[in-house]
């Protein structure tokens, strides 16, 4: 039976919920196309998710899926793609591209959380933010950006942004293109403007309500945009499709040229009433494996997402 975070639809306006889901990796967020949860079609709702367990194995056909994995880490799989959840702990998340094509954008990555891809005799630990790409046939590892090392065996190899590896009997890096763009990635950097632009409502949102830092990086169910985003627990981080991940204490940087802001009075720009507020007390439901979080009225969505800026560079450097 398909473990589901479900996010629940209330009554009232004017909310919606804070931390979707960060008790493991492996929810499907979005699937486009033809694609089974061990064997069974994954057809997506609103609001409900299902969550791979240790074991289960996700299949595309013609169509993708974005499957989000440690708060800030996207797996993006292709057509005929097959990825299997090794272990689904933050702590130590593992996956098992066997057969296609995926890219893993880390937009952040706790000190205590682990991801590590395994490909062909490849595994390959993310160390840092970046852009991956794994594909199955041949086994080969390609990082667009960031750092990652990979091992073979008894063997290690670092590899950093333009740098790629194939399973052979020898480990070596090569260089390689970083704009050897294909429709997998086109493809996912449209799902990171989607995701971004969400995490800009979200976080001004939770500034809006005096939660300027999170004690950790977190996903944040959005139902302005039906989707979860990720927020980061400090800082802004630019990641490789070039869009940014704001915390709500640097939120204000995306609007400071958009209407003004004042920081004594939470106002980003426009009016308060269109970015009505968030939920402080989501809940998470261990015993029926489920999520459940209020959320905003379909009033509500419409004026958030009418008011929602592009998506623009915060003052000063990269990342935290």
């Amino acid at each position: 039976m398909l473990r589901t975070m479900i996010v629940c639809l209330a009554a009232s306006a004017s909310l919606f919920g804070q931390q979707a889901i960060s008790v493991r990796s492996g929810l499907v967020h979005l699937a486009e196309g033809k694609a089974t949860l061990d064997g069974t079609p994954v057809n997506l709702r609103f609001g409900a998710y299902p969550i791979m367990k240790d074991g289960a194995v996700l299949r595309t056909a013609t169509g993708r899926v974005e499957l989000l994995l440690t708060p800030g880490a996207f797996l993006r799989m292709d057509n005929n793609t097959a990825v299997k959840m090794v272990s689904g702990k933050l702590s130590d998340t593992l996956v098992e591209v066997s057969s296609g094509a995926a890219l893993v954008e880390v937009a952040g990555l706790e000190k205590e959380h682990r991801v590590t891809v395994r490909v062909g005799g490849l595994s390959t630990e993310l160390v840092k933010p970046g852009l991956y790409r794994f594909d199955a046939s041949p086994a080969r590892v390609r990082v667009f950006d960031g750092r990652a090392e990979v091992t073979q065996g008894k063997e290690s190899l670092p590899l950093t942004r333009g740098k790629e590896t194939v399973d052979t009997a020898v480990l070596m890096a090569a260089k390689f293109s970083t704009k050897d763009y294909d429709e997998l990635y086109v493809w996912s950097k449209a799902r990171a403007a989607s995701v971004a632009q969400a995490n800009m409502v979200a976080a001004r949102s939770l500034r809006s309500t005096g939660s300027s830092r999170s004690l950790s990086n977190m996903w944040l169910w959005n139902p302005a945009y039906g989707l979860v985003t990720y927020i980061p627990r400090s800082g802004a981080y630019h990641s490789a499709f070039g869009y940014y991940y704001y915390s709500p204490s640097t939120i204000w940087q995306a609007y400071s040229n958009y209407g003004g802001y004042n920081s004594g009075g939470g106002n980003y720009g426009g009016s308060q009433s269109s970015w009505s507020g968030m939920s402080n007390s989501p809940s998470y439901n261990s015993s029926s494996s489920g999520y459940s979080a209020p959320v905003m009225s379909d009033s509500g969505r419409a004026s958030v997402s009418a008011s929602a800026p592009a998506v623009s560079a915060p003052a000063g450097g990269r990342g935290r």
